[in-house]
């Protein structure tokens, strides 16, 4: 059995991601395991206690270890909120030190499935100078995660928005595993937003006009997209998984407005995705995706 890693700062904005991780766990089978990184304990103990004394650590009987008093105090006080008995859970990990150390732990931490997040948003100036919490966790862990924005009692409908960049056998192999485990139905369509077409500066009576207008027909894109979708629903059709389709996302000039019209559609309580880079090395969720998760209230799981 797997592990679900569930994070928390035990505040009532983590209460949902808490609360979804719990029943995901249970509806996929996963081993909950609850985790916090606590960046002030270490410099409390610097500063105010010395080596000696570790009576801010308490031994905790369930998990069998000693935990920060406070860390485990407002734990406790967070599941008796959330009417959630301890004992559901696995094990409870208070990483003490840095938020990057914290995550970059992550990379090692045993037989881990996937990462639950909770997607809270502090603006657009607050994201113009720091990366959102969901962003660090998927760039530097190099884990899945599931970024909750609302609380989620079951998965019984999924978009999958493919990429137009490769997708990897065990990509829809996950999709598959979550589907078949929760009884899911999967609708595919496929990301390519305009903006990715690029665009072409000449001057026209109609203005700036995308470069598929002038260099391809925008059937080209279509046919390529109804291959790889066609590919993906062959895959989940043997694996027992009911399907459906469209071309809605594809060279949508609002990707959020499409989503939202096709999440609506379908009832979604999950959309699956997979970051796409063009030009690109390095690893991020990507600024169409991104736009996607920051601004629609729904859950999105992001595959690494």
């Amino acid at each position: 059995m797997g592990c679900l890693l569930i994070c928390t700062d035990f505040y009532e904005n983590s209460d949902p991601n808490v609360r979804t991780g719990y029943n995901l766990a249970k509806q996929l089978d996963l081993k909950p395991v609850l985790y916090h990184i606590d960046p002030i304990a270490p410099q409390i103990n610097t500063l105010f206690h010395p080596p000696e004394l570790d009576h801010i650590y308490q031994e905790d009987t369930l998990w069998e270890k000693p935990i920060e008093r406070s860390a485990l105090r407002n734990l406790e006080d967070q599941l008796h909120r959330l009417e959630i008995q301890k004992e559901e859970f696995e094990d409870f990990e208070n990483y003490e030190g840095s938020i990057t150390k914290g995550i970059e732990y992550l990379k090692d931490f045993g037989d881990l499935d996937f990462v639950c997040v909770g997607n809270n948003s502090h603006g657009v100036l607050h994201h113009f100078f720091f990366d959102s919490f969901v962003e660090k966790v998927f760039v530097n862990s190099g884990k899945d995660v599931l970024a909750v924005k609302k609380e989620m009692k079951e998965i019984r409908n999924i978009i999958f928005l493919l990429p137009f960049s490769s997708l990897k056998k065990s990509d829809f192999e996950k999709v598959s595993k979550i589907a078949n485990l929760t009884g899911a139905r999967v609708h595919l369509d496929c990301l390519f937003p305009l903006s990715y077409v690029g665009f072409d500066l000449t001057p026209t009576t109609d203005g700036i006009l995308p470069l598929n207008t002038f260099q391809h027909d925008e059937t080209e894109y279509q046919d390529s997209a109804r291959k790889r979708i066609k590919s993906i629903e062959n895959y989940l059709k043997v694996q027992k998984v009911k399907t459906s389709k469209s071309l809605e996302m594809l060279l949508a000039p609002d990707p959020a407005y499409s989503l939202e019209k096709l999440i609506s559609k379908t009832q979604a309580d999950l959309v699956m995705l997979k970051p796409q880079h063009y030009g690109f090395e390095k690893k991020t969720i990507g600024s169409a995706n991104l736009n996607l998760i920051n601004k629609i209230e729904n859950n999105f799981f992001i595959l690494s």
